[in-house]
C-alpha cells in the first residue's frame, strides 16, 4: 500500500483522494469499495488495528492454519504464505497451504474469481482436517 494512504485522515492523503477521485472516477470508486470493506472506520481503523497488533510472530500461531493463495497473486504475497505455512505446519501437521492454478479460476488475490471452489476447500479442510473425529 502506498505510504500515502497508510494513513487516509491524514489531510495531504484526504487532499490527495479527493484530487485523484476527481480525474478518475473508477479509482474513488474502488478506494470507496476498499474502505467500506474494512468495516467501521474504514481503512485507517484497519490499519490502526494491524499496527497495535505489530508483524507476525508465527511462534505465536496456536492453531492449524488453511492458506489460500493464487498464482496469479504478487510473489511477495506468495513468499509470505509460504514461509507462515511453513513455521506453522510443524506444530500443527493439519496446516495446509493450497496454491490455485489459473485453470482453477481462483488464481486471482482472495480467489474472488472462484469463491465457491475456495470455500469448498476451506468447508473440506475444516471437516476433514481440523474437526475430524477419529474413532479410538
Amino acid at each position: 500500500m502506498p505510504s500515502m494512504l497508510r494513513d487516509p485522515n491524514a489531510p495531504l492523503t484526504k487532499a490527495a483522494l479527493k484530487i485523484g477521485g476527481a480525474a478518475n472516477p473508477v479509482l474513488q470508486m474502488t478506494l470507496a469499495k476498499y474502505d467500506h470493506q474494512f468495516g467501521p472506520g474504514g481503512i485507517g481503523a484497519a490499519l490502526k488495528k494491524l499496527r497495535e497488533f505489530g508483524p507476525l510472530d508465527i511462534g505465536k500461531v496456536q492453531c492449524p492454519l488453511l492458506g489460500l493463495v493464487g498464482a496469479s497473486e504478487d510473489a511477495e504475497l506468495r513468499r509470505q504464505a509460504r514461509e507462515v505455512y511453513s513455521g506453522v505446519r510443524r506444530r500443527f501437521p493439519a496446516s495446509k497451504l493450497v496454491e490455485f492454478s489459473a485453470d482453477s479460476g481462483a488464481d486471482s488475490h482472495s480467489q474472488v474469481t472462484n469463491l465457491p471452489l475456495a470455500l469448498a476447500y476451506v468447508s473440506h479442510w475444516l471437516r476433514n482436517d481440523v474437526f475430524r473425529t477419529e474413532s479410538r
